[in-house]
């Protein structure tokens, strides 16, 4: 599993080679031998921009996910983008009294759940089963390898 990380935001500092290997632990654990994923952290206001752009949403999010694939799941070799505001994930962790890595976690493995066809928008029974892997994940993005 490859994934190819950039920090495009330089306003608050983040430590992408762990954030990097937490991500591979969690592609990992879903068995994504062979695939490229891009992760991307940024500002509100490119997030702001390619949440209008692509979903014809308003205002800045603190995640998009963009699948490189259709229907349920992965199929070729690359798996997609994530997009992860770092500023929007720093405001939610201060509210949250979360550490600023713990929320990028969170925020990941959300976003890499969205590319692998999860949803928590259809149902309440979905968004169960979503947050559940989600918690999965980042119990994985912990391990030391």
């Amino acid at each position: 599993m490859s994934v190819v990380a950039a920090n495009r935001q330089r306003k608050i500092r983040v430590n992408v080679g762990a954030l990097k290997r937490s991500v591979e632990n969690m592609t990992s654990f879903l068995g994504l031998t062979g695939k490229e994923l891009g992760l991307i952290l940024t500002d509100n206001v490119e997030i702001e921009t390619l949440n209008r752009m692509f979903l014809h949403r308003k205002g800045a999010t603190n995640v998009l996910a963009f699948p490189m694939c259709t229907g349920s799941g992965p199929s070729g070799p690359l798996l997609g983008d994530i997009v992860i505001s770092v500023e929007k994930a720093k405001e939610e962790a201060g509210r949250a009294g979360l550490p600023l890595m713990e929320r990028l976690l969170r925020l990941t493995a959300h976003g890499l759940l969205h590319i692998m066809g999860y949803t928590h928008e259809g149902s309440s029974k979905e968004a169960r089963k979503m947050e559940e892997m989600e918690k999965r994940l980042i119990i994985q993005a912990k391990r030391v390898a």
